[in-house]
């Protein structure tokens, strides 16, 4: 493995600078501290962390000047540098110079030196850091530079994949998966599944930039560990793109996947881009118990685009997390079809991306951190006996129908989901991408949203921002979430127990929800909303408690508000106080995972 060798150089490339007496009255010094524990790291790894330290607080900024001239290793090629607290990248110049600022008021700023993979057989290479010069009038100390060999070698667990890669199993030579002769992207994941067999310690496979135009492209049969994940991961994140042939035409009915994960555990998909597929991701397993399980699989700082039916699937699989990844349903052209093969031409119900993802029959999975935009229809939906799913700082910006589904499923004789979960997410409204009604709650037995943050919905419909359906069973709590609107409409509910009971077209509906249904809603603020509760042949299944709400819409005609909450009417400063407190559970929260 490549490793880094540190040596502390104490004043070898920095002779001592003398201050002029006129600024003698200026007794700061400051000094170069290598405070890393381990002085030997793994390439393109942690890095090496240094603080430029003061012995005195200064008033404004003060700017050192660190000089990498005579390194032998190559700045923004063989190594960077960067903030360790913000990740912000910190430029070097032609000069091999690099201006790092040591903020007023603090004492000192922690830096980072990353080494930069090349894949070069280079030799031993070193860089040289000094500080060459200072503002403010600042002596230098006696810790003035550090020296970083870097020594080149080979990580054994990859394979590499490109675009032009090796593509004949017959070619016996080729086939090494280096990174100088890396496999095509079906090679890469054929031969890092089979390597279980061959060569166990392959583990990775790394996808060199590029754009692949593979359609159902299929790792199965191989698992990793909690401690030894399988990972398929983009060179660089953003710059892999998996582009499928769907058209607005097709809509959703291509059968086309951009990558499938198949009775395998413990895999991690890092950093690729999925666009114009059916599915962007299938994650399955055929619900055979003799086959080997799907669970364990990870999507992080992944895109997804347009892909017709799904941005993601999860199928017959177990804790499956997608996290920190965006998911884009664009505006359709006029002349495309709708799902039921319709031209859209102005119509609103149509998107080009059904779902960001869509979950069946699975248990424990966990959508995190994630940002959707656009014209989706649902855009997280747990439709087909779920379990123990959750929804968690998300953030929505549009839904055609609705953001967040627990229990989407209108077909009957199909499995109910339990125990589905929804909070500390923010669903808002644009004029591009409308939101019809940000969460529903049918077939599913016990839900509970929570410290969610609702902002404007499409005012067009009769829908509230919170479903309840009459399939719904056991606990439904909903408490502590803030639903907010800019506009005074009559149409605007918070909540709503739906009263149907018509049935056609496969759909079946069932009047109110049962008697053994709890629907517990307390601790709600409301601000802006026509009514809390629409007062109908349900409504009477709904405990209030404890909600309070702002500039109810009270002339709105056929209003029958139920006791809870009682209408409090704030100027607007109170309001953003009382706003600032309301949302700062939620803020402390993220802040914190």
């Amino acid at each position: 493995m490549k490793k880094l060798i540190l040596f502390l150089c104490v004043g070898v490339f920095v002779p001592l600078l003398f201050l002029s007496t006129a600024f003698a009255a200026n007794t700061t010094t400051v000094n170069l501290e290598n405070i890393s524990s381990d002085h030997s790291i793994l390439e393109n790894g942690d890095g090496v962390h240094f603080d430029l330290k003061l012995s005195q607080v200064q008033n404004t900024d003060t700017l050192v000047t660190l000089n990498f001239a005579s390194s032998t290793a190559q700045a923004t090629t063989d190594f960077k540098l960067r903030y360790q607290q913000t990740y912000d990248d910190i430029p070097i110049n032609q000069n091999n110079e690099a201006l790092v600022t040591i903020p007023a008021g603090e004492l000192s700023v922690r830096i980072t030196v990353h080494s930069m993979y090349d894949r070069l057989d280079e030799g031993l290479e070193y860089i040289n850091m000094q500080i060459s010069a200072i503002t403010n009038n600042i002596n230098l100390g006696q810790n003035l530079s550090d020296s970083i060999a870097i020594e080149d070698t080979n990580d054994e667990s990859v394979y590499y994949a490109s675009t032009d890669g090796v593509n004949n199993p017959n070619d016996v030579d080729a086939i090494t998966g280096t990174y100088g002769k890396p496999f095509s992207l079906n090679f890469g994941l054929y031969y890092l599944s089979q390597a279980k067999y061959t060569h166990p310690e392959k583990t990775t496979l790394i996808i060199k930039d590029g754009i692949y135009r593979d359609v159902n492209s299929k790792f199965t049969n191989r698992s990793g560990t909690a401690e030894n994940p399988i990972v398929i991961r983009a060179e660089h994140s953003g710059n892999v793109l998996f582009v499928g042939d769907r058209t607005d035409l097709e809509r959703d009915g291509i059968e086309e996947n951009g990558l499938m994960i198949q009775e395998a555990s413990y895999v991690i998909i890092e950093g690729i881009s999925f666009i114009n597929h059916g599915v962007g991701v299938k994650i399955f397993q055929n619900g055979d118990a003799n086959l080997s399980p799907t669970s364990n699989v990870t999507i992080e700082n992944c895109s997804f685009t347009d892909n017709g039916h799904a941005g993601i699937n999860v199928i017959h699989s177990s804790h499956v997390t997608v996290k920190n990844s965006f998911f884009m349903g664009s505006i359709p052209a006029e002349n495309s079809l709708d799902s039921n093969g319709n031209l859209c031409g102005s119509d609103s119900l149509c998107a080009i991306q059904d779902y960001g993802v869509a979950v069946y029959n699975s248990d424990h999975t966990s959508i995190l951190d994630n940002l959707f935009v656009g014209r989706h229809h649902q855009v997280v939906s747990f439709k087909e006996g779920d379990t123990e799913g959750l929804v968690e700082r998300n953030t929505f910006v549009g839904a055609l129908y609705t953001a967040i589904f627990l229990g989407q499923n209108y077909l009957e004789n199909k499995p109910k989901s339990t125990n589905l979960t929804a909070r500390y997410n923010i669903v808002m409204d644009t004029e591009d991408f409308p939101v019809k009604s940000p969460i529903r709650i049918d077939n599913v037995e016990n839900a509970t949203v929570e410290y969610n943050y609702f902002e404007d919905f499409d005012y067009s419909t009769n829908l509230s921002a919170i479903y309840i359906l009459a399939r719904a069973k056991g606990n439904i709590n909903i408490h502590n979430n803030i639903l907010a609107f800019s506009q005074n409409n009559y149409r605007s509910g918070g909540f709503e127990i739906e009263d149907r009971t018509d049935a056609g077209e496969g759909f079946r509906y069932d009047g109110c929800p049962s008697n053994e249904t709890n629907i517990n809603i307390s601790n709600n603020v409301l601000y802006k909303v026509h009514h809390v509760l629409t007062e109908n042949g349900c409504s009477n299944r709904a405990n209030l408690t404890n909600n309070q709400a702002y500039k109810l819409f009270i002339n709105a005609p056929s209003i029958d508000e139920p006791n809870d909450p009682v209408e409090q009417d704030l100027s607007a400063g109170d309001y953003d106080t009382l706003y600032q407190q309301l949302t700062q559970p939620i803020i402390d929260y993220a802040a914190n995972h």
